[in-house]
């Protein structure tokens, strides 16, 4: 049983079981503060009850006992006058039974005549009486005087008066007399009934007030607990994402000077190829123009001279070009003014123009503004990207799709209809450094970069970026 109760008390929330131990505590206070009034509401009726009859008695009685302060007994006279007030007036009525004791315990007068003269041990109430108090409390009779007075009663009211001495302050005899408590006890019952009800009514209240009150501080500390939590995890999310990006950005800072270097050795492979080339054939051709200084005669003929001209323009006409088509790599339009569709079609037309082949271009729910950074690292992306598929893929299919996420990233989608690749083939990217600088440009805004393709079946270079709304400056 205990067990049940405990694994039943283990499954209630703090809430309930703070509840449980707090309504407990009220219950048993509850009952503490009851008992104690209850006991405090029959004692002031007893006392109030006992001091109205005290005031009744000295009234009628205490005439008949004054001769008491001269004598140690009453006189036949008034103790049959005293049998009169209680047999035949309205007041002895209410008296079950009465004694007049003297100092050292023996009854001077009762309404049980063989009582009289007789002594008994002085009670502590009768020993208060005499000192100047009223004092009253229901009895059970058990005393011996009181089991043969009072036979057929379980218990009475005994009060003890102290009668004094006309005009002053003497006790000259205790008076005891006994009352039936029915309607006292009825009166006891009746208030301590309406004392319960006030100390329950109000400790429940209370109770209610305080359980309302924790229970609202509870749903709050609740709902704090959840926003402290959901913080923690967003928070938790974002040092996560920081530090992928971090690691992406030394990643990228690793590759720096590599692809660097590469990319300076490609350009500088594009101008010996090229133009170099080009210029070097050139002045082959002038050379063999030189003027004769040392041999005295010309080596050709100046009708050779002009049939090698055209030859000697068309290689310079050719390395001018070449040196452009470099340069013009190197540089972007001015994309700070232009809107993200107006760079997505200069890219886009920039290529066809370059190598002739077509680009499909489909774009949807892109923002107003980017910030620069986010303009160039596009741009880039896209023309690296349409470059590796008309290199590759011949150009065959190409096309450059552009969205909004529903989680607010700008994806690009760069795509051809060429050969493809096996992906499960690691990429050797030190190899590729158009590849390279694709994934670093992409991963040091934060974003992320994807290549999937197949055989058969092309390739699609994907960048996911958040854009950058801010309108940041190159330096």
């Amino acid at each position: 049983m205990i067990k049940s109760i405990l694994l039943l008390y283990k499954k209630l929330t703090l809430f309930q079981r703070f509840s449980l131990i707090s309504f407990a505590i009220v219950l048993a206070g509850m009952i503490v503060v009851g008992l104690f009034v209850n006991e405090k509401i029959k004692t002031a009726v007893i006392n109030e009850t006992a001091a109205d009859t005290a005031f009744y008695m000295e009234s009628f009685v205490a005439p008949y006992l004054q001769e008491l302060a001269t004598s140690d007994q009453l006189s036949p006279a008034h103790i049959q006058d005293l049998d009169k007030l209680f047999k035949a007036t309205k007041f002895g009525r209410h008296i079950v039974a009465f004694k007049v004791w003297d100092g050292n315990g023996r009854i001077l007068f009762s309404d049980k005549p063989e009582l009289i003269g007789l002594s008994f041990p002085s009670d502590e109430e009768q020993a208060i009486a005499f000192t100047g108090k009223i004092n009253a409390t229901i009895t059970n009779l058990d005393e011996e005087e009181q089991q043969k007075e009072n036979p057929n009663y379980d218990n009475l009211l005994q009060v003890y008066s102290p009668i004094r001495q006309d005009g002053s302050d003497r006790i000259i005899a205790v008076a005891e007399f006994y009352q039936t408590v029915n309607l006292l006890e009825a009166d006891i019952a009746k208030s301590q009934q309406q004392s319960w009800v006030i100390v329950g009514l109000v400790m429940m209240l209370l109770y209610f007030s305080y359980i309302s009150f924790v229970q609202w501080a509870d749903k709050k500390i609740t709902r704090q607990e959840l926003a402290l939590s959901r913080q923690v995890t967003q928070l938790t999310e974002l040092l996560n994402h920081n530090d992928v990006l971090n690691e992406r950005v030394k990643r990228a800072i690793a590759h720096a000077t590599e692809l660097n270097e590469k990319f300076l050795r490609r350009i500088s492979a594009e101008l010996h190829d090229g133009p170099v080339q080009d210029l070097a054939l050139a002045l082959l051709r002038l050379d063999r123009f030189t003027s004769p200084a040392d041999t005295g005669q010309p080596t050709h003929s100046q009708q050779a001279w002009l049939e090698q001209l055209p030859e000697i323009q068309e290689s310079l006409e050719r390395s001018i070009q070449e040196i452009r088509n470099i340069s013009r790599g190197f540089g972007l339009p001015q994309l700070e003014e232009m809107t993200l569709p107006e760079i997505l079609k200069r890219v886009a037309h920039a290529h066809t123009k370059r190598t002739g082949k077509n680009v499909a271009l489909e774009y949807e729910d892109l923002p107003d503004k980017v910030g620069l950074s986010f303009k160039i690292t596009a741009y880039r992306f896209i023309q690296e990207a349409l470059n590796n598929g008309a290199r590759h893929a011949q150009g065959i299919g190409q096309k450059v799709q552009v969205h909004t996420t529903d989680d607010g990233f700008i994806e690009i989608a760069v795509s051809d209809q060429g050969p493809g690749f096996d992906p499960s083939q690691s990429i050797e990217w030190g190899d590729h450094l158009g590849l390279s600088g694709m994934r670093d440009r992409v991963e040091s805004l934060g974003g992320i970069f994807q290549i999937t393709s197949q055989i058969g079946q092309g390739t699609t270079v994907t960048a996911r970026l958040v854009p950058n709304y801010h309108e940041d400056k190159l330096i």
